[in-house]
């Protein structure tokens, strides 16, 4: 996962050579077994190239029209994601795979119903100190 901050209404760093990137996910290498939570807490927030602003910051919604206060946490890697890009095509060749000709007319087998969902719970906190 790549880490960018919003600064003058544009995510900082604006090369990608030059953003921060995180394990989404890390191995219990004793158990064979993914780690149930992941924490970032190596954040280097001067790579962020962030321009100070201290007037009053509206961090309720995220639109077009804001200038500040925002962090983003991006896929960076692999390049298929979650594999959004390869789906229709892997659903299609399944299916027809999974067809049997009866009588002329393709029957297709039972799809299962199985249905995956990625469950994402996230939350932050951030400690300054005074260096």
């Amino acid at each position: 996962m790549g880490l960018t901050g919003l600064s003058e209404f544009k995510f900082h760093p604006s090369e990608s050579s030059s953003i921060q990137q995180f394990p989404l996910f890390r191995i219990n290498e004793n158990e064979k077994s993914l780690i149930p939570n992941t924490e970032f807490n190596q954040i280097d927030l001067e790579k962020l190239g962030l321009t100070p602003s201290y007037g009053p910051i509206d961090i309720d919604e995220y639109s077009s029209k804001t200038r500040t206060g925002f962090l983003k946490f991006e896929l960076s890697a692999p390049d298929m994601g979650f594999g959004f890009d390869l789906f229709p095509k892997l659903y299609s060749e399944t299916i027809v795979e999974n067809s049997t000709l009866v009588s002329g007319l393709i029957k297709p087998k039972e799809v299962p119903k199985r249905i995956y969902r990625i469950k994402l719970c996230a939350s932050n906190t951030f400690y300054f100190i005074e260096l």
